[in-house]
């Protein structure tokens, strides 16, 4: 069935031949018309519309801006390619008799246009159809390209994902417009979902391509955590430690003194050289690092307020408006008009400043970090969104440049399905009443589960107002052609149990169980089920079939590890262990746009560990101590004692007092050794786990597989043999390295650095290059005697 978007309905139609057509058909009117059976598209309608195709032959040709490398050149050319595709006819860009102009481009670049164009924005478009020809004129090449996805939008086209998997074409002879004549243009400026772990060069353009025709875009709005990186630029924490926090006593090198007027200077300084080098850039991002730990110095201190930022930690955020304020009054001597870019954000910058004027020329990311990863803002049962919706309220009154930072899916989702487009459908027009100014996605590579979220969201990112179920009918219709009824329950039974789920969503896997029990995972494989393996459908609807069908196999796997009624067996553990990752390993070589594999294995290992720990290798008994003092990181390149010998009898001092070895608590089963849950002190701390490994056959080769939250050291028999400073989440096997085991026993010693938030590791011997456990080797918490 081929298929075709009708405006104010809910599903899509098909097309038919004229020749087929019941009814009697005007020679010059072609549009739609009404069946008792069906709507068709043919050339009978009443309603009067213009031919771009008629009979197989061109009803028209290009006029534009002839001048080569023109900015709007590549959607021009997928215009004419997807005309082709649909009819294949060829559009010329030579007049002949009978063919109406097709106008393409921006009002300047035509000498004449026989139509009056008002003056448009950036992203706006003059779109007219009418008997004296059609007019596709942006007020920018943003405009016109625009412009020529929503012409291609109206005869049917679809782009769901990227590639040539989610290009959804009709197939006709005969293709026609209704008149019409608007000026168009997005309901938001921002206007972007984007890949937190990136991909490859080959992806990004598909990606680039997903985005154009989705008619999805932003301004020159930088955002990103980057203020010591700006100052650093001009003066790096070697040079002058001063510039830089003071945290516990000792300057670090994250975040920045902001009351210190030389490293504010230096700053300014910075920005203009980069301004001068990007001049299209419209706001520069002064987003704060990723941390909390603000500086402490009595001047920074006495600029705040005492206001309790609802991140749960005192407000820093009128100290560093000030600092805002005081930046760009330095640059606006220069370069008037400039905007920074900031975070409402963590901890203890979330809120908005409570007595300091925000210059209007700040723009302000506002971050779901804190907040419900499931739910609307529509949603009144939510105390989060309700909370986030009233934290957007806040700051609607301190300043109107506002950019909604949303997280789709939910971090450390494994690329397991995380349905938000209901969400998306609600959350738009609400958005667009208080004034957000733009939404920004950050997304991943993993279409397979994502693809409804994200198609959804750039609908409703260009036109908030719109019947968003009947868009997500329309994609199911594209993508699925006649198993899209049964696709629909599908994904309805998916995110049946979310929008009736009331605790607040929390990052990760945890609440997965709760979210999708046995009775929505039962209603989703019978959907599956319904669906003839044998029906005639096309090759990419197969595909398309297949693509759902392996990530809902991922899903189940993982549930299935996941259940409360505990597998009994290691056997059936490791085959559903093994048909999870074959899911994900099947995707991702069928096609790299479907998983980021890397991420999904890395994401779901931490869950899956929990069972059987010792039958997968990881070492779960140890003696530790703790904890040390990790201000800024500080600790992980500070040599505690226990780095210089191991000495079970010993005492030192530690964070929060004296400290001295101790065995783990955590049972034997649960691979993650749970830091947290061991000590008292709990953040900007380190630790030391140290255990005894024996083999009789040495020397050998093996894998040291680690991970890690937050930073790792790892040392065999005193000597450093790895050393990653990093801030992470921690999932099994993240870090890997080559050692040498000797006869008999050894030593091995783990240092843990903590930054907040959780806290523990992973960790494995392993065959060398192998995912088998280093066969005959033993461990123990007890020293050989």
């Amino acid at each position: 069935m081929q298929f075709l978007k009708l405006e104010g309905a809910a599903a899509v139609a098909p097309f038919c031949k004229e020749e087929e057509c019941p009814h009697e058909a005007s020679q010059s009117q072609t549009g739609l018309c009404d069946d008792s059976a069906a709507l068709c598209f043919c050339r009978c309608s009443r309603a009067e519309s213009v031919a771009l195709v008629k009979n197989g032959r061109a009803a028209v040709y290009l006029v534009r801006d002839a001048t080569p490398g023109q900015p709007g050149d590549v959607a021009v050319a997928d215009l004419k390619r997807c005309l082709w595709a649909i009819s294949d006819v060829e559009i010329s860009e030579s007049s002949r008799t009978g063919l109406l102009p097709l106008y393409v481009g921006e009002k300047g670049q035509f000498t004449s246009l026989p139509v009056s164009v008002p003056e448009l924005g950036r992203e706006a478009f003059f779109y007219k159809v009418s008997p004296q020809g059609i007019f596709l004129i942006g007020g920018s090449p943003e405009g016109t390209s625009h412009a020529i996805y929503t012409l291609l939008r109206e005869l049917g086209c679809r782009w769901i994902m990227p590639g040539d998997i989610g290009e959804c074409l009709p197939r006709t002879n005969n293709l026609a417009l209704p008149v019409d004549e608007k000026v168009d243009g997005p309901d938001f400026d921002y206007r972007i979902v984007w890949y937190a772990y990136g991909c490859s060069p080959a992806a990004s353009a598909r990606y680039n391509d997903w985005l154009r025709r989705n008619r999805m875009g932003k301004p020159a709005i930088e955002h990103g955590h980057n203020l010591t990186q700006t100052l650093s630029r001009k003066a790096t924490y070697e040079q002058h430690p001063e510039y830089y926090s003071l945290v516990g006593g000792k300057r670090v090198p994250q975040q920045v003194c902001t009351s210190n007027p030389e490293a504010v200077k230096l700053i300014v300084e910075s920005i203009r050289e980069f301004l001068d080098k990007n001049p299209h850039v419209e706001s520069y991002s002064l987003c704060p690092d990723d941390n909390h730990d603000f500086c402490e110095c009595e001047h920074c201190k006495a600029l705040d307020v005492g206001h309790m930022d609802r991140g749960g930690k005192p407000s820093v955020s009128d100290r560093y408006q000030i600092f805002l304020n005081q930046v760009l009054d330095g640059l606006h001597k220069t370069h008037p008009g400039a905007c920074v870019t900031t975070y409402s954000y963590n901890l203890n910058h979330t809120d908005p400043p409570q007595k300091t004027p925000v210059n209007p020329h700040t723009t302000v990311f506002i971050t779901t970090s804190a907040f419900c990863s499931a739910h609307g803002v529509d949603d009144a049962f939510c105390e989060s969104r309700q909370d986030f919706k009233e934290l957007l309220k806040e700051w609607s009154r301190h300043t109107k440049r506002l950019i909604l930072y949303e997280y789709d899916p939910v971090p450390y989702s494994g690329a397991l399905p995380w349905p938000m487009w209901e969400a998306h459908i609600h959350e738009a027009p609400i958005y667009k009443q208080l004034g957000i100014k733009g939404l920004s996605f950050e997304g991943q590579n993993s279409w397979a589960a994502y693809y409804p979220n994200y198609y959804v969201a750039a609908q409703m990112m260009w036109d908030a107002d719109q019947d968003g179920h009947a868009v997500f009918k329309d994609m199911l219709q594209a993508f699925f052609e006649e198993e899209a009824p049964a696709m629909e329950q599908f994904y309805e039974a998916m995110q049946s149990t979310i929008k009736a789920f009331r605790p607040k969503a929390e990052w990760g896997l945890i609440q997965y169980p709760e979210l999708f029990p046995p009775e929505v995972i039962d209603r989703c494989q019978q959907a599956l089920d319904s669906i003839d393996p044998q029906a005639m459908r096309s090759v990419k609807v197969r595909q398309r079939l297949q693509m759902v069908e392996l990530s809902f196999q991922e899903m189940k796997n993982y549930l299935a590890l996941q259940s409360p009624q505990k597998i009994l067996n290691y056997e059936d553990y490791k085959a559903h262990v093994d048909g999870m990752k074959g899911s994900i390993d099947s995707l991702h070589s069928l096609n790299e746009d479907f998983i980021l594999a890397d991420i999904a294995h890395e994401k779901t290992g931490r869950a899956i560990s929990d069972q059987f720990a010792p039958e997968q290798g990881f070492l779960t008994r140890w003696r530790l101590i703790g904890p040390f003092d990790n201000p800024g990181m500080e600790g992980h390149d500070t040599p505690y004692p226990p780095e210089s010998a191991v000495d079970l009898s010993a005492r030192y001092p530690g964070k929060g007092g004296e400290v001295q070895w101790k065995m783990t608590q955590s049972p034997e089963w649960r691979a993650f050794v749970d830091l947290r849950a061991e000590f008292e002190e709990k953040n900007d701390v380190c630790a030391y786990a140290v255990c005894w490994v024996t083999i009789p056959d040495g020397p050998r080769q093996a894998e040291f597989r680690m991970g890690s939250n937050d930073s790792i050291k790892a040392f065999l028999n005193g000597k450093e043999v790895w050393n990653h400073k990093i801030q992470r989440t921690g999932t099994i096997d993240e870090d890997r390295v080559l050692v040498e085991l000797p006869s008999g026993t050894s030593t091995v010693l783990l240092k843990i650095g903590q930054t907040g938030l959780n806290w523990g590791f992973f960790f494995r011997i392993m065959e060398a290059g192998k995912d088998v456990p280093l066969q005959g080797l033993t461990a123990s918490p007890d020293p050989p005697k």
